[in-house]
């Protein structure tokens, strides 16, 4: 995957697709240093039983954490829009599939930046 930086989109209205992802594996990152506080949004078409998804974050680009306070991914298991609110600084963000069963799942990635300092 590619990298993409925030400061290449204009305003914090933008919301920044990461990618669409169909399989396990992760959208490309954003790179958001001077920005905080982020809104993902996610719309998923072709659930067939569930999509794991885990909402990423990196203080290098490289090492990977779940931004989940309790360290837990986001099971969904129904087609429909959902977002996941972060409140803090991190320098890298990115989606990832963890696992899907049944259906052909599409789920689109985006996010929004809350604030640029």
């Amino acid at each position: 995957m590619s990298v993409l930086y925030a400061k290449d989109y204009a305003g914090l209205d933008t919301a920044i697709t990461l990618g669409t992802l169909a399989a396990v594996g992760s959208t490309n990152e954003l790179s958001c240093k001077h920005s905080a506080d982020f809104i993902f949004t996610v719309t998923i078409t072709g659930i067939g039983t569930n999509v794991v998804l885990q909402f990423q974050g990196s203080i290098d680009g490289t090492n990977w954490f779940n931004i989940d306070p309790r360290n837990q991914d986001s099971t969904f298991t129904a087609d429909g829009t959902y977002y996941k609110q972060w409140v803090g600084e991190i320098p890298y963000v990115r989606v990832t599939m963890i696992s899907k069963t049944g259906g052909t799942p599409s789920c689109v990635c985006k996010v929004s930046l809350a604030r640029i300092s």
